[in-house]
């Protein structure tokens, strides 16, 4: 969660800059995903993030997309792991 002052930055960003409005936009979605959103939405990301002409995210999903399977796995991993892990992603102990 941002700070009052730190939302203020980015509105303030993303009002001069479409690029970087984009970019967090993508990011944003892409954090929405590995916290517990739809893993089929990945590969509409991809493409989303592979189109968007930002530099930096065209390499971004280069790289994920050398080891896509990989990427799904974690994801399923900690999808399995969720019912362990407490609000903060620390393993709950049960007796």
């Amino acid at each position: 969660m941002l700070t009052t002052v730190q939302a203020d930055k980015v509105d303030a960003l993303k009002a001069t800059s479409t690029e970087f409005a984009a970019m967090r936009a993508l990011a944003v979605r892409f954090r929405g995903l590995l916290r517990g959103g739809d893993i089929e939405l990945l590969d509409t990301w991809l493409g989303d993030a592979a189109s968007s002409g930002i530099h930096a995210m065209r390499q971004f999903v280069a790289t994920l997309r050398r080891d896509l399977v990989a990427v799904r796995d974690a994801y399923v991993e900690r999808a399995g792991l969720r019912s362990f892990l407490d609000a903060n992603g620390a393993l709950r102990l049960r007796p």
